[in-house]
């Protein structure tokens, strides 16, 4: 599963598509899937930034958002409110 959306007004300040939920129970590397999404989030809404929330206390991973690391994201110093760790990634 995964699912983009692009909000024209957030509370975070948050600018871009946001990957909104994504699970993979495949054989599939996870920052291959990621990449491929990208591309098709490219052809529906342009070039743009794109961002990931990570909540660490819901993934098995000993390295919460290693995936998005592997897919070229940037992992920010900061936390949200809730604890989650932000991931994105400029405009390519």
């Amino acid at each position: 599963v995964f699912i983009w959306r692009k909000a024209k007004y957030r509370k975070d300040k948050q600018t871009g598509v946001e990957c909104f939920a994504f699970r993979n129970e495949g054989s599939t590397l996870s920052s291959e899937i990621i990449l491929f999404c990208e591309g098709i989030s490219r052809e529906r809404f342009g070039p743009s930034r794109f961002f990931t929330y990570v909540d660490p206390n819901e993934v098995q991973s000993r390295n919460p958002g290693y995936c998005f690391i592997r897919a070229g994201y940037t992992k920010s110093p900061k936390r949200s409110s809730k604890g989650l760790i932000l991931f994105y990634k400029e405009s390519a």
